[in-house]
């Protein structure tokens, strides 16, 4: 298996905090897994959850779109956090699931 390489330069993620510090990335690239140009008018979906500083208070499921996979906005009409969670002490890893109907978030 090769290694990849890091990225070239920095991405920022923003997030609902304010930090741009997220963990637990789930992407879907419509093009490459589906042959569509777009879903909901972009073609990367990204799930993640804060985690400023490590600081788990803040580890609410969250979702990012994105025309090139490379900008990152929060998506027209949603509003991050997904959830909140209900005991700080379990983080929530969010991941993205597709109905061709539908995205819907699960958390683990």
């Amino acid at each position: 298996m090769e290694i990849l390489p890091n990225a070239p330069t920095f991405q920022y993620t923003p997030t609902y905090d304010g930090s741009g510090q997220v963990v637990h990335p789930s992407v879907i690239d419509f093009w490459f897994e589906f042959g569509l140009p777009s879903w909901g008018g972009y073609r990367f979906w990204m799930g993640i959850t804060p985690y400023p500083d490590g600081d788990n208070v803040y580890e609410n499921p969250s979702l990012l779109v994105s025309q090139d996979g490379l900008l990152w906005v929060f998506p027209p009409g949603i509003k991050n956090p997904l959830d909140q969670a209900q005991d700080v002490l379990i983080p929530q890893i969010t991941i993205l699931i597709l109905n061709l109907s539908l995205i819907r978030y699960e958390t683990v």
